[in-house]
């Protein structure tokens, strides 16, 4: 009995919208395969696989289930029927919709209870005062009921988990925060050595959208790019805004400089020549383009947005935090990386608690607790 029982606990569901090319994405699918290295037996399940970008990520050794329906709303009755059939005990939502569709699976259609886990994705009081539709007012209500449903909240950083008890009373006991970790393949990568040989260019990584606000890492460029010509900005990422990105390139005088490469499946090469990699969101959960950045040895200029940068960033150490919007002292911060060199060896220091063992233990831990 003894055995059936341990066996049972090493067994984990993730559900996630997609595995599209995006951060929470490529986060559940590294938890995914480190712990179905450490014997855990772990499903992740999707709406579907239309935008698969990250399908070869996962391990093999990792089930892949697809709901096969085109919007969240049409997988109630698939979710509540493969959490019956699979007798699912533990479950990790990586997104607020699904989260929202399994508390209320979880509390009103079931006779035995799955234990859930939300994993928070975003600075919640910054979603909060954006103009919102009634849709995503409404989606929003729901999810304030959803947090109280859960059983456990995991936020990606200290400042999130601030964040989220400033505006809701949720019990500390329940709350928690694990940092996101290095993606296997960067951290072997990075503990194989250091590219030296780096080209006169600046990162930027992420979706295309709104929160991102790469307009501001374009319009700093400029500045930079006049005191100190022959450097490219390279943008990696797709999304909805790319031809406004390029009509801010033209407006700043720098739409030759500035090149737009797409979505990339492998952006290690793109982290090892860049100078330095660039962050100038609204606001972020935890951006891991930082910690990867920096585990390649590859220092970081930040805003100093909510929530992350700043308990990722050593001023002088492994990059720059810049005061949020202040696109004169980004730029000058541009121009210290080249100037300055900080040494690869240095700036990958900073990232060792973002590394497999640690943060997978962590959740393991989590995920072990007696009373699941």
């Amino acid at each position: 009995m003894k055995k059936n029982s341990s066996h049972c606990s090493k067994n984990v569901t993730f559900f996630i919208s997609s595995i599209s090319g995006g951060g929470a994405e490529g986060v559940c699918i590294n938890i995914a395969n480190t712990l179905s290295h450490r014997g855990w037996d772990v499903t992740i399940v999707v709406l579907n696989l239309i935008n698969i970008d990250y399908k070869d990520r996962i391990d093999k050794k990792v089930k892949l289930i697809s709901l096969d329906v085109s919007h969240a709303r049409y997988s109630f009755f698939k979710i509540r029927r493969l959490i019956q059939n699979k007798n699912i005990k533990k479950v990790v939502a990586f997104d607020y919709v699904m989260a929202v569709i399994l508390s209320i699976i979880n509390k009103s259609f079931l006779k035995k209870k799955f234990y859930l886990i939300l994993r928070n994705i975003n600075t919640l009081s910054k979603k909060k005062i954006q103009k919102q539709s009634i849709k995503q007012m409404f989606i929003y209500k729901l999810l304030s009921w959803t947090l109280f449903q859960v059983d456990f909240i995991v936020n990606q950083c200290k400042e999130m988990q601030d964040d989220l008890l400033k505006i809701y009373t949720i019990e500390e006991k329940k709350i928690n925060y694990i940092y996101n970790p290095v993606a296997t393949n960067i951290e072997k990568i990075a503990n194989s050595g250091y590219t030296e040989d780096k080209e006169n260019y600046f990162l930027c990584i992420g979706r295309l959208e709104t929160q991102k606000a790469f307009e501001y890492a374009i319009q700093s460029f400029s500045i930079f790019v006049k005191k100190v010509p022959g450097f490219k900005l390279k943008i990696v990422g797709k999304g909805s805004l790319e031809n406004y990105l390029k009509r801010m390139a033209e407006k700043y005088g720098v739409a030759d400089d500035v090149e737009f490469m797409g979505f990339q499946s492998n952006t290690i090469p793109f982290y090892q020549k860049a100078r330095a990699t660039l962050l100038t969101s609204h606001y972020e959960g935890f951006p891991n383009v930082l910690i990867e950045s920096i585990t390649l040895g590859t220092p970081v200029i930040s805003f100093n947005c909510k929530s992350g940068p700043d308990e990722i960033i050593e001023e002088h150490k492994n990059g720059y935090l810049v005061e949020y919007q202040n696109v004169e002292q980004f730029a000058l911060c541009m121009e210290k990386i080249v100037s300055e060199t900080i040494n690869p060896k240095q700036v990958k220091t900073y990232a060792h608690k973002y590394f497999e063992e640690t943060v997978i233990s962590q959740w393991e831990a989590l995920l072990l607790k007696e009373n699941f």
